[in-house]
């Protein structure tokens, strides 16, 4: 009887140190590695869950224990612990806008890639882009509406979305997604939330959408609309007209229950209407010379056949982190003092059009 206890004792003390070495990475709400839109939707199956405050809780990209885990689970058994992004003990919009879009991107130990269900056309839901501003212009901008489901093909048990928008940056200048306030995902009433990440050197643009009141809904039509704004100087644009594609990439619909939901993705093309006076350039990104790379507390940027008007820099996530402008000069060296270690992209804008260039910092 006495060995039957103290195997007992053995076994519940050990259990309780597995416990106590559990941990989270701030933004990584699913456990897998990575934080990315797919994490927003797990806030968002927790969201308003109420749980025990993390110790020394911070949303710095660092491991933190969880000293006790919390009574719900999600349907795959991940404890709701991880959803509670800033370890305030409450599971709410603060966990998407702080820790995910702050470590958005972001690593640790070995990545479980998220898996996508991509549909079959004519069966499964369809995501559809709809080009609604007919032929684009340079400094123009245009609106396409995005639709989930469509006539005889509603969406059932809608929780939310997460997929990924890829565009040529080189052309699209700038672009933002907004919800319709008025569509059926909202159902009446301000029922989501929404975070959007755009990488503007790689193109691509990150969107997520969940439901917040624990409560799926159906139906189909438009969920929301992107604004497209379209460069002015569109490098390699002649005096033809111009066609560019917009497609949709890793979609990940999920219901209440993390069921899997196929989706079909889809894919517009934007005509950019004849513009005068623009000439083809082919060759002028090699006049362009940055050394050295990679680089310590500067790099220098040249440029034989045009001059430079400015220089954005731009670190992983596509955010800008640098811009010098009103330039003209065919040479110039740029401080990047107080900058972490790291890749970085710098954008040169000279006469003849736009260089894209990868750094690294050392």
């Amino acid at each position: 009887m006495r060995s039957t206890l103290t195997i007992l004792l053995f076994y519940f003390c050990s259990f309780g140190n597995l416990l106590n070495a559990q941990q989270l990475w701030p933004g990584d709400a699913n456990n897998n590695g990575e934080v990315n839109v797919v994490d927003v939707l797990f806030v968002g199956l927790a969201y308003g869950e109420t749980g025990p405050v993390r110790d020394n809780a911070s949303i710095n990209w660092q491991a933190e224990d969880i000293t006790t885990f919390w009574t719900g689970t999600f349907f795959n058994g991940l404890n709701h612990a991880y959803a509670d992004c800033d370890g305030n003990g409450l599971i709410d919009k603060d966990d998407i806008k702080n820790p995910i879009k702050d470590n958005y991107g972001l690593t640790h130990g070995v990545v479980t890639p998220d898996v996508f269900s991509n549909g079959t056309g004519g069966l499964d839901i369809p995501l559809k882009l709809i080009n609604t501003s007919g032929v684009g212009s340079l400094s123009g901008s245009m609106d396409i509406d995005i639709n989930l489901g469509e006539t005889g093909n509603a969406v059932n048990d809608f929780y939310g979305i997460a997929f990924s928008i890829k565009y040529d940056p080189n052309i699209i200048d700038d672009l933002e997604f907004d919800v319709d306030p008025t569509s059926w995902i909202e159902n009446g009433s301000d029922e989501t939330h929404e975070l959007s990440i755009k990488n503007t050197v790689t193109g691509n643009y990150d969107i997520a959408i969940v439901r917040k009141d624990q409560t799926p809904i159906s139906g189909f039509g438009t969920i929301g609309k992107l604004n497209i704004i379209i460069e002015d100087i569109v490098v390699g644009l002649v005096t033809a007209d111009t066609t560019i594609q917009i497609s949709i990439e890793n979609v990940k619909m999920l219901s209440p229950d993390l069921t899997d939901i196929p989706v079909v993705r889809d894919s517009v093309m934007i005509t950019i209407e004849n513009v005068t006076g623009l000439k083809s350039i082919s060759d002028f990104r090699s006049n362009i010379e940055i050394n050295p790379n990679p680089f310590s507390d500067f790099f220098a940027v040249s440029s034989e056949s045009s001059s430079i008007k400015s220089i954005h820099l731009y670190n992983l996530l596509g955010e800008l982190v640098s811009v010098q402008q009103g330039l003209r000069t065919n040479e110039i060296t740029y401080s990047t003092d107080g900058l972490d270690r790291g890749i970085y992209f710098v954008a040169i804008e000279t006469e003849e059009g736009i260089v894209t260039r990868k750094l690294i910092k050392n």
